[in-house]
């Protein structure tokens, strides 16, 4: 039995991760194992697997690349499970390190930060002759650290049905006004929904995304915009946004029964997202009944405070605002974050877990308070019991263990779409682990991260996490051999 090391965990993040480790997450274990029999047990995803030749030539040298600015706990975790390797934290260590054996190294990336490991670090990386797992096709700067590519690269590729419809706005040539009026203009036009999720291309910890609705009125449009802390930064008075949750739903109401007694057992989630007493699922049926009052802004007050954020977000980052504005996309109360990886075995699902909404409940009705993230942008908050693992009754809410396979077989859809952008002599040999979010109502892909740590081992049983661990570092020990034997039959 593997144990977590504490010093590896800063804060509370030790005590969010050992809620992985016990009884609670047996469900969501063995619906992961099951799910991966069933789904190498499928026509089209049998052959779908990593094969090589035998290992003939070994590293001498092997970096583990980190940066998380979060200190999560994934690559120091993950060198420990394999006894091998030294870890570095910035590029100027990465490439010191690698200087000591140019034509040996193996570099194995969790990295999310692109000013340590991009693109351009892995092309030096291969000029010295060294060996980058997974390499460019995953790395910071790639296809998954951009949401357009990632949209863009599952339309052209056969997937168009596994995201929602989106329109792009392009700031350049743009005032931020001008990119306000395009974002508003955008959502008018799409006649098939009234409600939007607005986010940036790139970039993550849900920075810039906020909530849109419409409210049409003969000729006249009117506008809600009930959180705009993500994309301004101001922390700001928010207003809750209606629940599409049908109060007659047995399971939903359930859930959201338990919901409620999950934060009211928090002092933070009490604090924070409880503003009224319940004694049963009968009282939250009667809030669903409720809707939260929204806002509501003609086009020019909407075009003013949007400009405004925009206008702030633009100076902070030093960058310019470059919206999707998607059409919104049902989560229910929780999101859906699942890891897959290509393995000797096929595609398989490392990990899967959930974070429970920004739900606050108060007289006036139930309602989402916030954008979709871990951190509390109002007061500040890491709210990590709200990272768990997947339950019954959440699987229950979303209409059965069938649908939450059917989920998770979408991102494996849209893993295995991607594995065929490989080189076609390569598309059994790249050791590829992707990311998704999926929203659990609709079943849409939200976004894909590539090479990252975030809650890969934090929100997952440490056994399972070590074994994933062991396994992938033996794929790419055996990737680098087969990378260093072409390399030199090509000279």
């Amino acid at each position: 039995m593997s144990k977590r090391q504490p010093k590896n965990y800063t804060g509370e993040l030790l005590e969010a991760a050992r809620r992985f480790d016990g009884a609670d997450n047996s469900f969501a274990e063995e619906l992961k194992q099951n799910f991966n029999k069933w789904l190498n047990s499928l026509e089209g995803y049998k052959n779908t697997r990593l094969k090589f030749p035998e290992r003939v030539i070994v590293p001498e040298n092997i970096i583990w690349v980190d940066a998380s600015e979060d200190r999560l706990p994934a690559t120091a975790e993950s060198r420990n499970a394999v006894g091998e390797g030294k870890i570095v934290n910035t590029s100027e260590e990465l490439l010191a390190r690698l200087s000591k054996n140019p034509g040996s190294s193996l570099v194995l990336s969790q990295c999310v930060n692109r000013n340590c490991y991009n693109l351009d670090t892995i092309e030096r990386i291969e000029k010295a002759g060294s060996v980058a797992s997974p390499g460019k096709w995953t790395a910071p700067g790639g296809i998954f650290s951009n949401k357009l590519k990632t949209y863009r690269m599952l339309m052209e590729n056969g997937g168009e049905k596994l995201i929602a419809g989106y329109s792009f706005v392009e700031p350049d040539g743009k005032s931020p006004a001008q990119v306000a009026s395009a974002v508003l203009a955008a959502a008018c036009s799409d006649r098939e929904s009234d409600r939007f999720f607005v986010k940036p291309t790139s970039g993550g910890g849900g920075l810039g995304g906020f909530r849109l609705s419409l409210k049409r009125n003969g000729e006249k449009t009117f506008f809600s915009l009930p959180d705009m802390s993500r994309l301004s930064g101001s922390v700001e008075e928010t207003r809750t946004e209606a629940l599409t949750i049908n109060p007659e739903s047995e399971e939903a109401v359930e859930e959201l029964w338990w919901i409620y007694n999950k934060f009211k057992s928090s002092k933070i989630l009490s604090r924070n997202y409880i503003e009224t007493d319940l004694s049963g699922p009968a009282e939250v049926r009667d809030l669903l009944k409720k809707s939260p009052k929204a806002a509501w802004m003609d086009r020019e007050d909407a075009k003013k405070k949007l400009s405004a954020s925009i206008e702030l977000f633009e100076k902070k980052f030093s960058r310019r605002y470059a919206p999707l504005v998607n059409r919104y996309i049902d989560f229910g109360t929780w999101g859906l974050r699942v890891h897959y990886r290509l393995s000797r075995e096929g595609i398989i699902v490392e990990n899967a877990y959930a974070r429970l909404f920004q739900i606050k409940f108060t007289d006036e009705g139930i309602g989402y308070a916030g954008a979709d993230n871990i951190s509390n942008k109002q007061t500040g908050e890491l709210e990590l019991d709200r990272l768990l693992p997947i339950n019954p009754l959440m699987v229950g809410a979303i209409g059965g263990g069938r649908k939450f396979f059917d989920l998770l077989k979408k991102g494996a859809e849209a893993f295995k779409i991607f594995t065929g952008t490989f080189p076609e002599d390569m598309t059994d040999k790249i050791p590829a682990r992707v990311q998704f979010d999926i929203a659990p109502v609709d079943g849409f892909i939200c976004e894909g991260n590539a090479d990252t740590a975030r809650g890969f081992c934090l929100a997952q049983n440490f056994d399972s996490f070590t074994m994933n661990i062991r396994r992938w570092v033996e794929d790419s020990l055996d990737y680098y051999s087969f990378v260093k034997i072409s390399r030199d039959k090509e000279s």
